[in-house]
């Protein structure tokens, strides 16, 4: 069978790896120790339910502005 070449670039989708076990961890306990309105914060800027439906580049995202909000 012969092998067809890849498409272009842009017509490819690569599916998002979900957050990390440790990601997820993470955000809990960062959101916790601040008493942040994480699942307000989920439905709003990610439109999710859950931490574990964010994919790993939205957690790592989530992280960075806990962290940024417990600095201030």
């Amino acid at each position: 069978m012969p092998r067809r070449p890849p498409g272009p670039a842009g017509n490819r989708t690569r599916p998002s790896r979900p957050a990390t076990p440790n990601q997820v961890r993470a955000i809990q306990s960062i959101a916790r120790r601040l008493n942040a309105d994480l699942e307000g914060l989920l439905r709003e800027e990610f439109a999710v339910e859950r931490v574990e439906d964010l994919s790993m580049s939205e957690a790592s995202r989530v992280i960075d502005d806990l962290k940024a909000t417990s600095a201030s």
